[in-house]
């Protein structure tokens, strides 16, 4: 099946040499054999050479083979067998489906122009460029054509020696400005693209975290977005209606050349009805005058069977039926159309078929139905769309990178107000003067710099009203709490000074040793008296701590050993090492561990109190953990903890908590607690390192 890649001529000559296929022709045998078969167009094998170099397209292969006949050992004739490689036409349908893929060679290989030379000379040329009178042979010399290439005549040359001894010459004009721009753009839209992305998933992931663009970005998208997606839906119709007109016009024009073909060959045709013995006269008729209008053309009867074609191989090979397209057949025989395209495939190969009615000219009565198949001329049109979408491409870039300068000094204008009151916002202070923003404006961002000067007028008012209001709440606090403690000590001594007057009254039995047990007890409440004033007096003065560095393992250590049989509690310290040093107030610390401690052991008084506590050391800071087996802290409590004079005991304070918040937050650290109902709590004390 080789040979399909090729089309074969035979040639026939006499004894003599003198041709039977074309008496006409002076050339004979020796002729053709002195001027091909020479060692030069040698091949492996013998009497068959390659003649490519004498062809007239140089890029397809041609082989001769010369062949004697003898009788008798005596030469009786002469026979050369010329094959030709099979090409392509560019626009037909059938030679892409005989054409083997692997030779099949498309027209327009070579953009621009190219020539070649043997010894200098020139031997063939094809394009635009003029070799012979633009193109000195001597530019050869120049061994900058075979490395580089060279300008010469405003194009741009490059030269190839090849293994035959020529040498091809490629010619290509040089790039223009726009030709460059262009590259720049396509590169500049991947670009815009490749940051549309980017901006989109980025724009989306600060979404998801709740977290908006900044408004002069969003100026900027929006008058970006404004700009990019009209353009883009003009690409999109400019492109869509190139392909539309560009097919229509393409089915105009075919079915121009079927009502041609069809007016060319009826005469015929009525002929082959009439005698069926003319059938090559019909295929031959229909071959020349499809070959003229540069297509291929099937014939049909009125019943859908194929007369004749001009690519009878098709047929032949079983790629397509025999019968015309059951639709088609409908619409010319049925319906009476003048024409009918339709679309079709074969393998991967997509094409049209036009069809036309054959008609006489006389009576004008259908006598057959003629199909054109043809592509929708597929590189011209993607060659337009490539050219239209350049031109945009262009002008896109050139508006664009003007529009983005525009869109950020226009952002920059816009966003002046708004920073100006950004700042006035971040250093906006509820205790002191608000400066108001002078901006002459009435525009809507002159209503919003209207509007935050009317808001700090309100909120001066309002700071005034709030300062009068906690104070007064403050002292409502202050006396609630102050009262609420001194009630529970003057209770008992009310009772105690009612009984001891009584008894001094003599309404009932006299003893001195009441008197001592009744001033005793009196001493007592006012000691408690005196420490609840102790407490909120150091509440109310928070004296600043004296910040020295100091051993808090060493602290930890005095503190923990103080109260380890009190109240008969266990009580454990763990530490990772033996000196741990913090900033701080170290007698402050000591009472609020001593606080913790103590709280630990009285929440824990329905059994015997464990306290735990536990030192670590984590990158810069320390963690101190000190656990009880208490009952836990009810969840409706747990958010008082820390407030000043909230407690749990009657006879507590409710400073404790408040005063090693305080002081803790003083040292740069924090405190909070863990606690479930039942399984005790831990206070955690976190504090910052210091080096040795």
């Amino acid at each position: 099946r080789y040979l399909e890649k090729y089309n074969v001529q035979i040639f026939l000559f006499d004894q003599k040499g003198k041709s039977f296929t074309r008496p006409e022709s002076n050339r004979d045998y020796t002729a053709f054999f002195n001027r091909y078969a020479v060692s030069p167009n040698s091949t492996q094998f013998d009497d068959v050479y390659l003649v490519s170099r004498f062809s007239s397209d140089r890029f397809f292969k041609r082989y001769q083979a010369y062949i004697d006949i003898t009788r008798y050992n005596v030469i009786v004739g002469h026979i050369i067998l010329d094959f030709r490689q099979k090409r392509t036409i560019q626009h037909n349908v059938y030679p892409e489906l005989l054409v083997d893929s692997r030779i099949s060679q498309p027209s327009g290989l070579l953009k621009g122009s190219y020539a070649l030379y043997s010894e200098k000379k020139l031997a063939y040329h094809a394009g635009e460029f003029n070799y012979m009178s633009a193109f000195t042979p001597r530019v050869l010399d120049d061994n900058r054509i075979f490395e580089n290439g060279v300008q010469y005549e405003g194009v741009f040359h490059v030269a190839i020696p090849t293994p035959s001894g020529t040498t091809l010459v490629v010619s290509a004009e040089g790039r223009t400005f726009m030709e460059v721009f262009s590259n720049f753009s396509y590169l500049f839209l991947a670009l815009i693209l490749g940051y549309g992305v980017l901006l989109f998933i980025y724009s989306s992931a600060r979404l998801s975290n709740k977290t908006e663009v900044g408004f002069a970005a969003r100026i900027q998208l929006y008058i970006n977005f404004a700009f990019i997606l009209p353009l883009i839906l003009v690409s999109i119709t400019t492109l869509s209606l190139l392909n539309t007109t560009s097919k229509s016009g393409i089915q105009e024009e075919y079915i121009e050349t079927g009502h041609d073909l069809s007016l060319a060959i009826q005469q015929k045709l009525d002929n082959f009805l009439v005698n069926p013995s003319i059938k090559e006269e019909l295929s031959e008729s229909l071959r020349t005058k499809a070959a003229l209008l540069d297509t291929d053309a099937d014939l049909y009867n009125l019943s859908g069977g194929l007369i004749v074609s001009t690519q009878p191989d098709i047929y032949e090979k079983g790629l397509i039926s025999r019968y015309i397209k059951p639709i088609a057949y409908d619409r010319i025989i049925r319906r009476a159309a003048s024409f009918y395209i339709d679309e079709d495939r074969v393998g991967k190969l997509d094409y049209s078929i036009t069809f036309i009615p054959v008609k006489t000219s006389d009576t004008g009565r259908l006598i057959g139905i003629l199909s054109l198949p043809f592509f929708h001329f597929k590189e011209e049109l993607e060659h337009q769309q490539t050219e239209i979408l350049t031109n945009i491409l262009n002008i896109f870039s050139l508006l664009f990178i003007s529009l983005l300068v525009i869109s950020y000094l226009a952002s920059k204008k816009l966003v002046i107000p708004l920073k100006l009151i950004t700042e006035k916002l971040n250093i906006m202070s509820f205790s002191g003067y608000n400066e108001p923003i002078d901006w002459n404006s009435h525009d809507e961002l002159g209503r919003l710099v209207t509007e935050y000067n009317r808001m700090i007028v309100k909120l001066e008012k309002s700071r005034e009203a709030l300062a009068r209001n906690q104070r007064e709440l403050a002292w409502r606090e202050i006396a609630r709490h102050v009262a609420h403690e001194i009630k529970n000590p003057l209770t008992p001594m009310k009772l105690t000074l009612q009984q001891l007057q009584r008894r001094i009254s003599g309404k009932t039995d006299f003893d001195p040793k009441d008197v001592e047990k009744a001033m005793n007890s009196l001493l007592h409440q006012v000691e408690v008296l005196k420490d609840i004033a102790t407490s909120f007096s150091a509440f109310a003065k928070m004296p600043i701590p004296e910040m020295k560095k100091f051993n808090l393992v060493a602290l930890l250590k005095n503190t923990f050993a103080l109260h380890k049989n009190e109240g008969g509690a266990a009580v454990e310290l763990q530490v990772e090492r033996d000196r741990i040093n913090v900033t701080g107030d170290e007698k402050l610390m000591g009472r609020i561990i001593t606080n913790i401690i103590l709280n630990g052991i009285q929440s824990s008084k329905e059994k015997t109190p464990v306290i735990k506590g536990m030192v670590t050391v984590s990158g810069k800071n320390v963690l101190i953990e000190i656990t009880d087996n208490g009952p836990g802290i009810d969840e409706a409590i747990r958010d008082k903890i820390f407030l000043p004079g909230f407690s749990t005991r009657d006879t507590g304070s409710g400073i404790g908590l408040a005063i090693a918040k305080h002081g803790i937050e003083q040292s740069g650290g924090q405190i909070w607690f863990e606690t479930r109902m039942g399984a005790g709590t831990t206070f955690f004390i976190e504090l910052p390192l210091v080096e040795e």
